[in-house]
């Protein structure tokens, strides 16, 4: 049932998806990721999309979507005017959608905790 809803909520905003699972890696900052979907909205802007198997959607899954946004304008200067959000309900037939916008904050969060993950590499090399 919650893929139903799914199904039945990108027909109804008329998003076409144009790429799905794609991996990329970035050279510029050193990590890679495969955003589930890009594609574009009804009014002509470029969209990314990420489905996510949870019972709620959480402060990490728009940081994810910021650094798959990171990649796409590295890789091929697709930037993300919208950022979607599709979860599904682990256990119910629950289906929940979430857009978001103007996320620079998010991505700098995104850059600020790779940079601690390559310090935090980088200590743990000196202590063994």
């Amino acid at each position: 049932n919650g893929f139903e809803n799914a199904k039945e909520w990108l027909e109804g905003t008329s998003i076409k998806v144009t790429d799905t699972e794609m991996p990329l890696v970035s050279d510029k900052y050193k990590f890679g990721g495969c955003p589930d979907a890009i594609g574009i909205d009804p009014r002509g802007r470029k969209v990314l999309l990420d489905w996510k198997t949870s019972n709620g959607i959480y402060l990490d899954y728009v940081i994810q979507l910021a650094a798959y946004g990171l990649l796409l304008e590295e890789e091929f200067d697709f930037i993300p005017e919208a950022y979607h959000i599709v979860r599904f309900s682990k256990e119910e037939a629950d289906f929940e959608h979430r857009k978001f916008e103007g996320i620079e904050l998010f991505k700098a969060q995104f850059l600020s905790f790779l940079q601690c993950y390559t310090i935090d590499k980088q200590l743990k090399k000196r202590v063994r």
